[in-house]
């Protein structure tokens, strides 16, 4: 993992608003901070994206101050921030030519959401040919409603989203083995 990529997806402050509810993995900030820290003292590449909607009145419409990316894990000067207005990471950004730059071949994908930007982006990120590694605990899906109109509930989705994932687009790991393996 010594070529690899820290993709950190949409940790975003208008994703704490109250329209959210509440989600799996309340901590995932923690570990992705723990993460950020190994990388930047392994002087390993560093990408943060932030995700834009296109929706009047969204915390997280570009001319809110919530779209800005949480204190806890903020970016350095010199780190790239890709700035996006899809769920997925690689659709009309400079991600892919990024990552080709810096010869990287693997991408380690925290953030959130699971279900909305980090299942696209590595799905995305698969099709191009990268080795891709979604860190559980460090990502995170809020509770949904399905076609019937009942809640589902935030650890469910959270749950499906990696079951779906793991072994056929790519790996599902911790925290802490991440970090043992840098």
């Amino acid at each position: 993992m010594k070529n690899s990529a820290l993709l950190i997806i949409d940790v975003q402050k208008g994703l704490d608003d109250k329209q959210y509810g509440k989600r799996k993995n309340p901590n995932a900030e923690e570990n992705i901070l723990k993460l950020l820290k190994k990388w930047r003292e392994e002087k390993l590449l560093v990408i943060f994206t932030k995700y834009y909607s296109k929706r009047k009145g969204s915390p997280l419409e570009k001319t809110n101050s919530n779209s800005k990316i949480k204190d806890i894990v903020k970016s350095l000067d010199n780190e790239k921030i890709v700035k996006k207005m899809t769920n997925s990471t690689f659709i009309n950004t400079e991600l892919h030519k990024i990552l080709q730059s810096h010869n990287i071949m693997e991408l380690v994908i925290v953030g959130l959401t699971t279900e909305n930007c980090v299942s696209p982006t590595a799905r995305n990120g698969k099709d191009l040919g990268y080795s891709i590694y979604i860190v559980s605990d460090a990502t995170a899906a809020f509770k949904k409603v399905n076609l019937r109109s009942k809640m589902v509930n935030a650890n469910l989705i959270h749950e499906i989203e990696l079951i779906c994932f793991n072994n056929e687009v790519g790996n599902i790991l911790l925290t802490k083995v991440i970090i043992k393996n840098i």
